[in-house]
């Protein structure tokens, strides 16, 4: 892959990541909020921006990295008003190596179902484990529904994003005469 390749890449994802964590948190989130509520550390059912991640990292492999996160540690101390610089740090890698964990043993990089729910499953286990761990070493304790919502919303967000891309790539191979 060639450097304009990678800084392009980069780029996209970072605002792609920052735009639909825009949308989750000011759109779907709160539209889940008024139906259902795990408390305050709870996670969203739909959570698209980790769908971005699976996607993103079986486009660009490792070279991803950078601009995913960057976008992580701006998306936490911005929208989730983290304003412990190591924590910020520490749960956004977590969040990172969650993804690229699994990628280590994926046979093949394709985009295709097979691949972004091996992908989107183990990722989600590991980061909703990951995640909890690190919390309750740093003594937040979290209610089992929580890590549940978690695991849920990263799998359904990548299930809906690749859906969606591919609606999208259908719609746009259709002539319109």
């Amino acid at each position: 892959m060639k450097i304009t390749q990678i800084l392009h890449f980069n780029l996209i994802f970072f605002i792609s990541y920052i735009v639909l964590f825009i949308i989750q948190q000011h759109l779907i989130f709160p539209i889940q909020q008024s139906f259902i509520s795990f408390g305050v550390l709870s996670g969203s059912l739909l959570f698209l921006p980790h769908g971005l991640r699976v996607i993103a990292v079986l486009v660009g492999g490792y070279w991803i990295f950078p601009g995913l996160y960057f976008a992580h540690i701006l998306t936490g101390l911005y929208f989730l008003e983290i304003v412990n610089w190591d924590e910020n740090l520490i749960r956004s890698l977590l969040s990172m190596l969650a993804v690229y964990f699994p990628l280590i043993f994926l046979k093949k990089n394709d985009i295709d179902l097979q691949n972004i729910l091996v992908l989107s499953l183990t990722s989600s286990f590991l980061n909703s484990l990951f995640q909890t761990l690190y919390l309750q070493w740093s003594e937040l304790n979290l209610n089992g529904l929580v890590i549940l919502s978690y695991l849920v919303g990263d799998i359904l967000g990548s299930l809906f994003l690749f859906y969606f891309i591919k609606y999208i790539k259908i719609q746009s191979q259709i002539k319109v005469t």
